[in-house]
């Protein structure tokens, strides 16, 4: 009897084999996107618990101290974990940049690496090189536009070019607008050279609004249409390039003088008070 429970058994696991080895290409490739997504979702929950920590720390805090120190211990905790995470979610990308969860999990390693860190840089390149065209992008962009460096300037402009949805596009081209409006009053550019810059400002806002002007932009808190707006208005009333108001006062002695007595020579201005 042992004999043959131990064949039909050895039968039994030799069918279940088999039919692993029959299931089709892409029934395994579905298998292992759920267990990568389940890996992906584990991490997620890493992040989050050192927030359920505070939570639970705060709620049952009965100090002002005991608040700090729960919120201290959270901050502390929250920075351990980040590049660990991030770490971690690289190397899931890795193993498929191409999908969804490879998206998702190297969104996770730029978002949660420090600037300037090896892991960073690896998931730029991981979302630069596949995700250019991924309608989701929209998520990572925010990370990239307050000071993008040369190569997630350049990211920008593919993404500008190769992506079709309407959001990710006007997002990038207000922030470009934006960005090259706000470069304009730099060290670097000549006082004769502003009002071209205002100009050229106030036409890229301008062809951003026309195309983009229904797009709601929740990173800015407004529709594209209302946003060039106010900046145009901006540029328009800005005195960045423009005579200085002249200024009548006493000096340090007492003695009146006009800021219009200096024109034509270095002036520093500064303005101050007491109450």
């Amino acid at each position: 009897m042992r004999i043959v429970l131990a064949g039909l058994l050895a039968f039994s696991l030799g069918g279940l084999a088999l039919a692993a080895e029959d299931r089709k290409p892409e029934e395994k490739k579905a298998d292992a996107s759920a267990s990568r997504a389940d890996r992906l979702k584990a991490l997620t929950d890493e992040l989050s618990e050192p927030l359920k920590t505070r939570q639970k720390a705060m709620a049952d805090a009965k100090t002002a101290q005991e608040r700090t120190a729960a919120t201290q211990a959270y901050l502390k905790a929250t920075n351990e974990i980040r590049p660990k995470v991030a770490d971690k979610a690289l190397a899931l990308a890795k193993e498929n940049p191409k999908d969804e969860v490879g998206f998702d999990a190297a969104m996770m390693a730029y978002q949660m690496s420090l600037f300037g860190s090896k892991t960073r840089q690896a998931a730029f390149q991981l979302i630069a090189k596949n995700h250019a065209d991924n309608p989701r992008v929209e998520k990572v962009l925010p990370s990239m536009l307050g000071r993008p460096t040369p190569e997630e300037m350049a990211f920008l402009k593919v993404v500008l070019e190769k992506n079709s949805e309407p959001n990710v596009k006007g997002l990038i081209a207000f922030a470009l607008a934006k960005a090259n409006a706000e470069a304009m009053g730099g060290p670097t550019v000549k006082s004769a050279d502003i009002p071209a810059k205002q100009k050229e400002a106030i036409a890229a806002f301008e062809k951003v609004a026309k195309e983009y002007g229904d797009v709601e932009l929740k990173m800015y808190r407004g529709k594209i249409a209302d946003l060039a707006k106010k900046e145009i208005a901006e540029i328009e009333k800005s005195p960045i390039g423009k005579p200085a108001r002249d200024t009548e006062g006493p000096d340090l002695d007492g003695k009146s003088f006009k800021l219009s007595d200096y024109r034509g020579k270095v002036v520093l201005l500064d303005f101050w008070g007491h109450w």
